[in-house]
């Protein structure tokens, strides 16, 4: 384990390798490198710990070096990068007092800042939406114990690829990007329309299902679905970490919805619910 209690393996190799890493159930993680042949004669155990129940490996075709850790805990994050030649693979232990939200370090990154994201029918832009129902969301997660970290707190650039580097330099429990919603041309929005949640990773679809259940309930919009998207602030493996769509900008009715603080405390509070209901699951 390292300073932060996070397990290492390490992984002493001649070059710099690339890999995979695969989440084959929540418990079960795969790890391959490529160009490696290895004879791994032992793997020690500590008794004493509560995390991982069995690793093994395999060389599953010439050139690839397969290690496999079953885990006794479902999957919460993970981390990998090299040092030298050196292969690490970190994971990340929940967090303590799992079941409570009080102390979680939970990341609300409110999407969009310089780019306008959707533009509603009176002006009303989406980096303004999801600022302001960003500060709700973090006032509520505040209001129940939680520690919240503001990717952007006003209307000031921040650049997309810095808003997941921030989420791990204050070590992150969890991530929820706050967006409003629009539609390419040529599909009716009239008929697309709703809240919806996105994750990326596995051990994310847990937080992205109950965020979505609450909001969908909360703010009495369709269900516009519960989605696997391959977005830049949903891709970090450290933490938990989901989108949400939260309405449809663009409509006239839902943008009139969005400048309410009524509306976005329903919004604040169905994603708070969702975390503390995910927080008990797991």
């Amino acid at each position: 384990y390292d300073s932060t209690g996070s397990l290492l393996f390490v992984f002493p190799l001649t070059g710099k390798h690339p890999f995979r890493v695969f989440e084959d159930d929540p418990k079960t993680l795969r790890i391959q490198l490529f160009g490696v042949t290895s004879n791994t004669d032992w793997i020690r155990y500590d008794f004493a710990d509560t995390l991982v129940d069995i690793a093994t490996w395999s060389q599953p075709e010439n050139g690839v070096y397969e290690f496999k850790i079953h885990l006794r805990h479902d999957i919460w994050g993970y981390d990998t990068f090299y040092r030298g030649n050196t292969f690490y693979f970190q994971l990340n232990k929940a967090p303590e007092d799992l079941e409570d939200i009080e102390d979680k370090i939970i990341v609300i990154d409110p999407g969009h800042s310089k780019d306008s994201g959707a533009i509603g029918p009176t002006g009303y832009t989406e980096a303004e939406a999801n600022l302001a129902i960003a500060l709700k969301v973090a006032e509520e997660l505040q209001s129940r114990g939680a520690i919240v970290v503001l990717t952007r707190e006003d209307m000031s650039n921040l650049p997309l690829y810095d808003r997941p580097t921030i989420a791990k330099i204050v070590d992150a429990d969890l991530f929820v990007s706050i967006h409003t919603n629009a539609l390419p041309d040529r599909i009716n929005p009239f008929q697309n329309n709703g809240s919806s949640t996105y994750y990326y990773h596995p051990h994310s679809i847990g937080l992205a299902r109950t965020i979505h259940q609450a909001l969908v309930a909360k703010t009495e919009l369709r269900d516009f679905g519960l989605y696997h998207g391959n977005l830049a602030v949903n891709r970090p493996t450290q933490y938990p970490a989901v989108l949400v769509e939260c309405a449809f900008i663009i409509l006239p009715e839902q943008e009139a919805l969005l400048k309410t603080d009524k509306f976005r405390e329903r919004i604040a509070e169905a994603i708070t619910d969702g975390i503390e209901e995910f927080l008990k699951e797991a």
